[in-house]
């Protein structure tokens, strides 16, 4: 349980934000792509955490010691908090629509 919840709260790398391209912002671009497309968002983050915890039966584990129970609270209150991070996130993007550039690993094709 607080392994689980040490591993959330460092936040989980996602392999593509190793890209690079020059300037450094591929993963801005590629990030934002996706989410503009809904092919991956906060929410489907959101929604992983919340299978997680469902699959695992975190509300259901007893016996922790007070570590672990603040753990499981934190745990169990984690979806709600990065859906509506999403949900923010989602109204801010909104309001500044992307601008495409060319990808250089994409032959300069500007997305």
């Amino acid at each position: 349980m607080i392994s689980y919840k040490e591993m959330m709260q460092n936040q989980i790398m996602m392999p593509a934000e190793l890209m690079r391209d020059g300037d450094g912002a591929v993963y801005d671009d590629f990030s934002r792509v996706a989410t503009d497309l809904k092919v991956y968002t906060g929410v489907d983050y959101a929604e992983i955490i919340t299978h997680l915890n469902d699959f695992w039966q975190i509300d259901q584990v007893t016996g922790l010691c007070p570590e672990a129970q603040e753990a499981q609270e934190y745990l169990m209150k984690l979806p709600n908090r990065f859906t509506k991070l999403a949900q923010r996130q989602e109204k801010s993007l909104a309001k500044s629509p992307r601008v495409a550039r060319p990808w250089a690993w994409l032959h300069n094709r500007e997305c």
